[in-house]
């Protein structure tokens, strides 16, 4: 399933032109064009990345940044006509993967999105492995076979003796 990416932009032709700039990459776009309703996407549908407007007709782009959990969020792009250094910096401290100032090429943007796309790719498989390892990892020992489950059934148990136990096998 091809990732989804939702443009929040107040300026519908701005909107329409960043969903062309997307239309070869292959990704599902939506479109947002307040703060409100982006907010009732990212809630219903969660998308793979917004790309994020900093002035919106209801509230600041950068609001809707910051209610977004660091963990289990998508990738944010900000972009906006009005950057500053500082605006810049608090976005990306905010969480987002990248700032873009308008106007924005085709070119830089389908890059952009193309960047912050293999980021959540590479942050999904980090955490698949990651608890792939935990689910096989009793400690300091690492196996999820049948048997080695039994094994770390047979240390839970007797781990609350002061037994010595010796466990043999292959």
């Amino acid at each position: 399933m091809p990732p989804t990416v939702l443009i929040v932009e107040d300026t519908q032709s701005l909107a329409m032109m960043y969903q062309s700039y997307l239309l070869p990459t292959g990704v599902n776009t939506l479109v947002a064009s307040d703060g409100q309703t982006a907010m009732d996407i990212i809630n219903k549908v969660h998308p793979d990345l917004i790309v994020l407007d900093v002035m919106l007709p209801d509230m600041n782009g950068l609001d809707i940044l910051a209610t977004l959990e660091p963990d289990n969020s998508p990738q944010v792009v900000v972009l906006t006509g009005h950057a500053t250094k500082e605006m810049a910096i608090q976005a990306i401290k905010l969480g987002a993967s990248d700032f873009l100032e308008k106007p924005i090429e085709a070119d830089r943007f389908r890059i952009t999105v193309n960047n912050a796309l293999k980021i959540k790719n590479l942050k999904q498989t980090v955490t698949q492995y990651k608890n792939k390892y935990e689910n096989g990892k009793y400690f300091d020992l690492i196996g999820s076979s049948k048997q080695m489950q039994s094994v770390y059934q047979i240390i839970s148990s007797a781990s609350a003796s002061k037994a010595t136990v010796f466990i043999t096998g292959e």
